[in-house]
């Protein structure tokens, strides 16, 4: 049996690993090329639009602070009731979800917006310029005016709002009514000594009762119901502010404000809104 020279065997098997690095190489850069041709193929899936987010989970989470009859409180059972609730209820039918209600202080509620605790907040909150940096607002849903409310047994003579500066004065945190008095503090108008500061305003209307404070001041509405239930009385319909009440929404989320927006008008045009004016708050019309 022949055998080939040692020089000619180490030759071939050059050869045979040269040829099997080439193979190897082309089936690499196969590889590659194949993988970045799919890689360029596959866009990564666009982010959900908030609105989209509340229709795939078919629940829109709204806060609210129901602590301010007639646009938000609880009734004997419990249940979230009022002018606010009903409307929100009539939204959430329109946008074909189910509304949860999360309950929370008044002064909380951009945060959680913000956080996306909640999708939304209403309650009867007005998009003030303070506002306007921290959360979105829909356009407004009803027009309304502040009061000056005083014990029922009061004989203070109030005919304008600069007659309150220096008396004791009561209003609830995060509110357009407390943005009134502290530019009125700023301006030496009135004192920070006698401001007293409530996270609920049946607290305010309380301590108006019981004649820790001189006056509270909030929406008209409320201040009706309170003279309903309490030994208070309006002394002042006013207006503290240009904003009137809308929703809440996270910063940028465009194509909710637009579609809460196109179903407010909508609930106009079907006198929804008027029914729920008239079912709420026809005391103040």
């Amino acid at each position: 049996m022949s055998r080939e020279p040692k020089a000619e065997r180490y030759a071939a098997c050059r050869r045979k690993k040269g040829v099997r690095l080439a193979a190897i190489s082309i089936i690499l850069v196969a590889l590659f090329v194949t993988m970045a041709v799919a890689g360029c193929s596959q866009k990564p899936a666009a982010e959900k639009s908030a609105l989209e987010e509340i229709k795939e989970k078919g629940v829109l989470v709204v806060g609210t602070s129901a602590d301010y009859p007639p646009f938000e409180y609880t009734d004997e059972k419990g249940e979230y009731v009022g002018f606010d609730m009903d409307l929100i209820r009539a939204i959430g039918e329109k946008l074909g979800v189910k509304v949860e209600i999360q309950d929370m202080s008044f002064e909380s509620l951009t945060q959680a917006v913000k956080d996306g605790k909640i999708d939304a907040a209403i309650a009867c909150m007005s998009a003030t310029p303070d506002r306007l940096k921290e959360v979105d607002f829909t356009k407004p849903y009803y027009i309304t005016k502040d009061a000056v409310l005083v014990r029922k047994d009061s004989t203070l003579n109030i005919g304008k709002l600069e007659d309150i500066y220096n008396l004791k004065i009561g209003v609830q945190t995060g509110t357009t009514q407390e943005d009134w008095v502290n530019e009125h503090i700023q301006s030496g108008e009135i004192k920070e000594a006698n401001v007293s500061r409530y996270p609920r305003m049946d607290q305010a209307v309380l301590d108006l009762a019981s004649g820790r404070i001189d006056v509270a001041l909030m929406d008209l509405p409320p201040a009706q119901k309170f003279v309903e239930a309490k030994p208070v009385r309006i002394a002042l319909e006013a207006k503290m502010s240009e904003g009137d009440p809308g929703i809440a929404v996270k910063k940028g989320a465009k194509d909710l404000v637009d579609e809460l927006n196109r179903i407010i008008d909508q609930l106009t045009e079907e006198k929804v809104i008027e029914q729920l004016v008239q079912k709420h708050l026809s005391a103040t019309e």
